[in-house]
């Protein structure tokens, strides 16, 4: 048994057997092993670390009109040892207020998946869950969502179409899965250096956000048939 395995070992037998009293004396340097080293599968939060522009379209129920969405966001790594990532986001769509928001990824090593936690100024709070299917360079999103008029579900997926461009969507469901609250999607295109480089993307949004207008266009045809 390694070395920093064998005080919480201790420790999870005397919980485990109701003894009181029996957790050891330990030094700050025992305390300071028993922290894992940091886990390999973070590194694949890296191609969503920068500075991102957002444009897409957003479908809300209720509205018969597709409404445009931009938005700006910024995701860093919180600390030096890069074990959770932090996106900052601001998101604007006409008409309603612009809404700002932070989701917070990270690993958990012990559920061998990733977590996310997720707050904004509507105001909404939500735990889930991310996978990221290497075949197909697509993050796999799950979040349990709480509004202040009831409870949610939201599903999305993060395509890695490039380094420097990602393409999304967003669906979010009642607790129960009858009424689709809002469905979402676009790309969002890199605006400033990778964190660690100097030199930013000289490719435009535009180029990445082209397929936008048909798909939006495609669905105007499809209605009015």
């Amino acid at each position: 048994m390694s070395h920093w395995l064998r005080p919480i070992a201790f420790i999870v037998a005397c919980l485990v057997s109701g003894v009181a009293g029996c957790v050891p004396s330990m030094t700050l340097d025992e305390i300071s092993a028993m922290r894992p080293a940091r886990a390999g599968e973070l590194d694949a939060l890296d191609v969503l670390a920068g500075d991102w522009e957002t444009k897409g379209i957003a479908h809300f129920a209720g509205l018969d009109d597709v409404l445009q969405v931009s938005g700006r966001s910024s995701a860093r790594w919180a600390d030096d040892d890069r074990t959770h990532l932090v996106e900052r986001s601001t998101t604007e769509i006409p008409g309603l207020n612009t809404l700002s928001g932070t989701m917070i990824w990270t690993w958990d090593p012990r559920a061998r998946t990733f977590r996310i936690f997720r707050v904004d100024g509507y105001p909404v709070t939500g735990v889930g869950t991310a996978r990221f299917d290497q075949a197909n360079a697509t993050w796999k999103l799950r979040v349990d969502a709480r509004l202040p008029q009831l409870d949610a579900v939201a599903r999305g997926s993060i395509e890695v179409i490039d380094k420097d461009t990602l393409k999304w969507n967003w669906q979010e469901w009642d607790a129960l899965g009858f009424v689709e609250i809002v469905n979402m999607k676009g790309f969002s295109r890199r605006v400033g250096p990778r964190p660690g480089e100097t030199t930013p993307s000289s490719r435009s949004l535009r180029d990445a956000t082209t397929p936008i207008a048909t798909e939006r266009d495609a669905a105007d045809q499809s209605r009015n048939r």
